[in-house]
């Protein structure tokens, strides 16, 4: 593989905002968008910024979204299937986001909260079903520790054919904790809940049924009238 070189982020180069308690989360952050070679003849020119951003499994990418939040972004996602349904795994890998913008992100015009060099991210995530307890909410912690998932980053310059797949080699990028608080619902809400699941799938099979036997009358009523001509 060509060499290049790897300039860390700056500190401050990526700021993470706090979360509010939902199941469908926005991960944002700003990057510091200036271009390393621009300001320092040591560093060979392109550069090109790439993030790569791993999940504990309490929350999750969702392909199908991050297609239409990152339009400006070349992007991988690792495993390549996620299952979206299941409740969290402790023991489970992380999943990771491996992104790098492209021209177009960083020569559009600065939007609302940006300051100039600065560019906001939005990335959706979601959270995964956890243990019901008596608060009705549980918080992990994002990028704290072993297993919370972690950011790294950095500026690969020098090497414009690089491969983007083949940038593997990032520097983690120190990042504030942050907590996420999570709905979990109650013990004591588990018995409506089988209640109101029992009914639904009650109610499905009777429309079900009901819709099979006006279908079929409907066909067997036509076939009389064709018979009659």
């Amino acid at each position: 593989m060509s060499e290049h070189t790897i300039v860390p982020l700056a500190s401050g180069s990526i700021a993470l905002l706090p979360f509010r308690p939902s199941f469908h989360l926005p991960l944002r952050f700003t990057v510091n968008a200036k271009d390393p070679s621009h300001a320092s003849e040591s560093v060979p020119s392109p550069c090109r910024l790439h993030l790569d951003i791993s999940l504990p499994d309490a929350v999750f990418y969702d392909r199908d979204e991050l297609r239409d939040a990152l339009p400006d972004f070349e992007w991988t996602l690792r495993p390549d299937v996620i299952d979206i349904e299941r409740p969290v795994q402790p023991s489970a890998p992380l999943s990771n986001l491996h992104l790098a913008p492209t021209d177009r992100f960083f020569s559009r015009k600065p939007r609302d909260g940006e300051e100039f060099g600065e560019r906001k991210v939005k990335i959706p995530i979601h959270a995964r079903y956890l243990e019901p307890n008596a608060a009705g909410l549980d918080t992990i912690w994002l990028f704290s520790g072993v297993g919370s998932g972690q950011v790294k980053g950095g500026w690969v310059c020098g090497n414009s054919s690089i491969p983007f797949e083949a940038v593997n080699d990032l520097p983690i990028v120190p990042t504030m904790p942050i907590p996420l608080t999570l709905p979990t619902g109650k013990p004591s809400h588990q018995g409506w809940v089988d209640i109101g699941t029992t009914v639904s799938i009650w109610i499905c099979f009777v429309w079900l049924a009901w819709k099979i036997w006006t279908t079929s009358t409907q066909v067997a009523k036509g076939g009389v009238k064709e018979k009659s001509l």
